[in-house]
């Protein structure tokens, strides 16, 4: 019986026959064993997840620090939220203008 080294531990999993021919095609491509394998492949996964914990707290803290872009605020709440006329009609408070067309112009439609 092998030893183990000191901090590692055994780990058995199962795996039906098709996914364990090819992984020691996979593993003999490599020169590793199996076991070598799954063990760089499970930790390369949990280092990318402790990776990806880590940026997400690092991610919060500068969303709820926030960031000064060096501008001044010079409008009150209420002026930012104030409803202005979307368009120019209704800052004219007119009736729409009808377009001018080919035919208003005195033109056939093909003539420039």
């Amino acid at each position: 019986m092998k030893r183990i080294p000191p901090g590692r531990q055994n780990l058995t999993v199962q795996l039906d026959r098709e996914t364990v021919r090819r992984a020691r095609i996979l593993a003999a491509k490599r020169g590793i064993s199996i076991s070598r394998l799954v063990a760089d492949t499970i930790e390369r996964l949990v280092g990318m997840e402790d990776a990806y914990e880590a940026a997400m707290r690092a991610a919060l803290v500068h969303l709820e620090r926030g960031c000064h872009l060096g501008g001044k605020i010079r409008a009150t709440r209420e002026e930012l939220h104030e409803r202005r006329p979307v368009c120019r009609l209704e800052r004219a408070n007119q009736r729409p203008r009808r377009r001018r067309g080919a035919k208003a112009r005195g033109r056939s439609p093909g003539q420039r």
